[in-house]
């Protein structure tokens, strides 16, 4: 997520210069937290703190499944709707058919 792979913000000539490539697309995932809050969601955190848990976790999920693939991995939907419900922002899983 907002990744530049093999370059940080030295190589990228951003660094105290200008944004990271992948800011933009963080300021989304804040303003989407953000409306998940003004629906009433029942977070304890702002949501910047909370676009950091979830990109922080969601990154490291993503890589650890790619990266290893053998191990027996609970559903990626399960995984993402029970860090949803614990970090606040969705009340109770949804039904799976």
């Amino acid at each position: 997520m907002f990744g530049a792979w093999s370059a940080g913000p030295k190589a990228l000539g951003t660094y105290g210069r200008r944004p990271h490539p992948g800011a933009a697309a963080f300021t989304d995932l804040i303003a989407a937290v953000q409306r998940c809050l003004n629906a009433g969601a029942q977070a304890r955190r702002p949501s910047v703190f909370l676009a950091f848990q979830l990109w922080c976790l969601l990154h490291g999920m993503a890589d650890l499944r790619a990266g290893k693939p053998e191990m027996p991995w609970p559903g990626a939907d399960e995984m993402i709707d029970h860090l949803l419900v614990s970090l606040g922002l969705r009340a109770t899983r949804p039904a799976r058919d």
